[in-house]
Parts: C-alpha cells; sequence; structure tokens
C-alpha cells in the first residue's frame, strides 16, 4: 500500500482543501469550491471597502445666501400747490390761542412760525399740531435762497376771510407774518407756494 502525503492547505475560514489528492473526490470538489467562493467574496468585499474608505465623498457647495431685501428708505410726501397769505402783525401773537385752542406757543419754546389753516386743510380741527414744509414758488418776490418753512397749524381760516381764499375747496396758509416773510417779502401779498406735510405733530397744551 503506498503512503500518499496529502498536506492540507488551512484557510481562513476553517474549510481545508486538498489539491494534492491525486484524484478529484467529491468532497474535495465541494471544500475546494467552497473555499475559493469565500476567498473571492471576501476580497470583493474588502477591495469595495476600501475603496469607499479612500473615496472621499464631494464638498457639496453650500447654498449662497441670498442677498437680503435692501431696507428701502421713506419718501418724502411730494409737494403739492397752494397759495399763501399773512395776518397779525411782526411780534406773530395772532397764532396764540386761536381755534386750536393752544396757549403760548412762544412761551413753551415753539415760536411764532405758525399757520392757520383753509376748511379744506384744517379737517374739523384734526389737523391742529401738524407740521408743514412750505416754500414760495413762481413770484418774483419770493427769497430764493431762503430754506424751506416749517410751520405748525395752530389756527382756523374761516370761509369768507381774506377776499375768499379760503373758501373750499382751496387749499391755503394764512401764515403768521415772521413765517411768512422768510420765504417772501412781505409786500408779495398772495404768492404761490408748494407745501408738504411732514410725519410728525408738534404736541402742545390746549386751553379748552
Amino acid at each position: 500500500m503506498i503512503n500518499i502525503n496529502i498536506k492540507p492547505i488551512q484557510n481562513p475560514y476553517n474549510l481545508v482543501c486538498y489539491p494534492s489528492l491525486p484524484m478529484a473526490s467529491s468532497l474535495n470538489v465541494i471544500i475546494c469550491s467552497h473555499w475559493f467562493l469565500l476567498l473571492i467574496s471576501s476580497c470583493s468585499y474588502a477591495n469595495m471597502i476600501n475603496h469607499v474608505s479612500r473615496t472621499k465623498h464631494p464638498n457639496h457647495p453650500k447654498h449662497p445666501n441670498h442677498p437680503k431685501h435692501p431696507n428701502h428708505p421713506k419718501q418724502p410726501p411730494t409737494w403739492k400747490n397752494a397759495l399763501a397769505t399773512y395776518y397779525g402783525g411782526p411780534e406773530g401773537t395772532q397764532g396764540m390761542g386761536g381755534a386750536c385752542g393752544y396757549e403760548d406757543v412762544k412761551q413753551k419754546g415753539y415760536g411764532v412760525q405758525t399757520t392757520a389753516l383753509s376748511q379744506a386743510l384744517f379737517n374739523n380741527g384734526q389737523t391742529c399740531g401738524a407740521c408743514f414744509e412750505i416754500k414760495c414758488v413762481n413770484n418774483r418776490l419770493c427769497k430764493p435762497r431762503s430754506p424751506p418753512l416749517i410751520v405748525t397749524a395752530t389756527n382756523f381760516c374761516q370761509p369768507g376771510s381774506h377776499g375768499g381764499w379760503c373758501n373750499p375747496p382751496n387749499e391755503h396758509f394764512d401764515l403768521s407774518q415772521p413765517s411768512f416773510v422768510q420765504i417772501a417779502e412781505h409786500q408779495a401779498g398772495v404768492t404761490p407756494i408748494q407745501y408738504r406735510r411732514l410725519l410728525y405733530y408738534k404736541w402742545l397744551s390746549t386751553s379748552f
């Protein structure tokens, strides 16, 4: 009897393959087949893991920060056309205690830059204390270098007074004399102006 020295190959999966077996037995075929399949699977899996570990995911670009909508500054009201006259004397005291019932506005630090308003602007007293910006236009007696005038509504110009300039629907400013002469010569009489209402009030105490 011939002794054949068969050295099995031990694989890491504890399967024994007999490559030197002189004749292929069913057992040898099964064992070797399983071993090679597992070996190939292991190698493929290892290569896949290695490839994944070495491959970095691309850095997805961040979403761009959308620019913020700019804060649109509030635009001042547009200029409107009207007419202006003046009443009272150079001291400007006629605007005190008028239809709005304000006390001595000069003593309280508000000055004498006041105006009486026609019925269309007075709005049943709802406009008392409102501030208006006024400039003289289209009159040779305007003072061209004078800045726009800011006045406070303190009085009411009744319809029928001042030659009917304050009658509805006229928008008319009957300024105190100190206010009028800042934008025009006092002899200008009835003068075209442009005005716009400002977005603030002067809160004055009233006598009623």
